[in-house]
Formats: structure tokens, sequence, C-alpha cells
């Protein structure tokens, strides 16, 4: 039986901080809350979907 394994992770990617517009994919960036260091920052969202092959060499698939 062959199954399909599919892994999804998503890490955000800091801009710049509350002090500052976000100057880089400002259509993309979302203002958002960090508790950790308790300020306000613009942040991307990084989204990976990554499959499981058995006994080969992962590669990387755009679309």
């Amino acid at each position: 039986m062959n199954k399909k394994v599919l892994l999804v992770e998503a890490w955000p990617i800091i801009l710049c901080n509350g002090k500052r517009k976000a100057q880089v994919a400002r259509h993309l960036s979302n203002m958002d809350y960090c508790a950790t260091k308790i300020c306000i920052i613009y942040v991307v969202e990084l989204h990976v979907v990554a499959q499981h092959r058995l006994e080969s060499l992962p590669f990387l698939q755009s679309k």
C-alpha cells in the first residue's frame, strides 16, 4: 500500500517593527503583535508543503 504523507509548516518572517512601516512586500505583510518581544511587528508568513519520499533525496517543487 502506497500512502502519500504531506507535511505542512508555516514560519513568520519579520520585516520590521511597529515603529516603521513595511517597505518591502507591503501588499503581502500583516501587522501583528509579538508577545515575547512585547512589540508590534510587520510579518510575512512562509508556508511550506513537503512530501515524504522513501529512499530518495528531497527536491523543491514550486508552483
